[in-house]
């Protein structure tokens, strides 16, 4: 997408990094850590070269890693670079930052064979198949327990009503069948609660 067509300025081409991670030395530099551009300009350390306004090509050499100037690199960066090196060399400090561990357990899992790796994508894709299932039929059984909640409750609080009214029923002097007729009661209930008034 960014390819310019004959004839177009190279000002159209967009800003671009492109980052060289070499496991050996490539250049005389001391530090791990170099930029091309067009021409030369000071880095903090080293001359770097430059290539072009708009496009710069980092170059990192993991073999200087450790002489590297502390200044030069962030922390961050390093403890990626020390990752890419001794992925499983790295101390607690490093293993906490952002990343890493999702990092190692990636790798971990591309360092197995083929067959292993595709066992365990089986396993995981038939975990998230349990845990969605679970999931649904979980929110259906909150949903089926709340409707019969709601159902239990129109129930007491009818059966409530029904008390409340043969209560004043029987207060007015109507007979048990009287009271057992109008709340729909039956008169040994009718007969309890006037037991208890």
């Amino acid at each position: 997408e960014h390819t310019i067509k004959e004839g177009d300025s190279y000002d159209v081409v967009p800003d671009t990094i492109s980052i060289w991670i070499f496991n050996k030395r490539v250049n005389t530099r001391r530090n791990c850590k170099s930029i091309a551009y067009w021409t030369y300009e000071q880095n903090g350390s080293d001359l770097s070269e430059i290539m072009t306004k708009g496009e710069k090509r980092v170059t990192i050499e993991l073999s200087k890693l450790e002489q590297t100037e502390e200044h030069t690199i962030s922390n961050e960066l390093s403890v990626w670079l020390n990752f890419l090196k001794h992925p499983t060399k790295l101390s607690q400090q490093e293993q906490k930052q952002k990343g890493v561990n999702e990092a190692m357990t990636r790798l971990s899992f591309l360092s197995h064979n083929m067959a292993e790796r595709r066992d365990y994508m089986i396993r995981q894709q038939s975990l998230h198949l349990y845990n969605a299932n679970m999931n649904r039929n979980y929110a259906k059984g909150k949903e089926e327990g709340i409707e019969i909640g709601r159902e239990e409750g129109i129930e007491i609080g009818a059966r409530q009503n029904a008390i409340e009214t043969a209560k004043n029923f029987l207060a007015m002097g109507l007979t048990i069948k009287q009271v057992a007729q109008g709340t729909g009661l039956t008169e040994d209930e009718v007969l309890e609660i006037k037991e208890k008034m």
